[in-house]
């Protein structure tokens, strides 16, 4: 086996693992995407119940314990959104994190393909230059 053949062989195991790690970051992001349109939902939805809430406080009387249920019930939905919010972060920091982890080994196929082709010129050119010799010993070794 060759070297050329031998850093192929390596660079398609290396190869493996970046796809691997291409994967996890489609599917990261994936998720972030999804994190994302929910937590646009619930700021829409915590919205519109605010408003519903204030519309319908105009004119109308509440009892002092309906407007407290009321104001919890939006902060609750104010620490959903912010708890969201830090996931959000955090996936989003994982994602570069894994995104520069995958540089780092698509950097290293690279260079390992490289390196191989380098190597399979270099063993050409032996080839080449051995059937040079072997045509040009050929005419002296039949005068002979």
């Amino acid at each position: 086996m060759t070297r050329s053949d031998r850093l192929l062989r390596l660079s398609s195991i290396v190869e493996v693992e970046e796809k691997a790690r291409a994967r996890r970051l489609e599917a990261l992001a994936a998720e972030i995407s999804h994190q994302s349109g929910q937590l646009d939902l619930l700021r829409r939805y915590r919205q519109e119940t605010a408003e519903q809430l204030a519309v319908g406080r105009v004119g109308e009387s509440f009892s002092v314990r309906a407007l407290q249920d009321q104001q919890g019930y939006l902060a609750a939905l104010d620490r959903a959104i912010g708890q969201g919010e830090q996931r959000r972060v955090q996936l989003q920091a994982e994602l570069e994190r894994l995104r520069e982890a995958w540089r780092v080994v698509r950097r290293r196929v690279q260079g390992i393909d490289q390196v191989a082709e380098r190597a399979r010129c270099d063993e050409d050119r032996q080839i080449r230059r051995k059937e040079q010799v072997v045509l040009d010993d050929y005419p002296r070794r039949n005068a002979d």
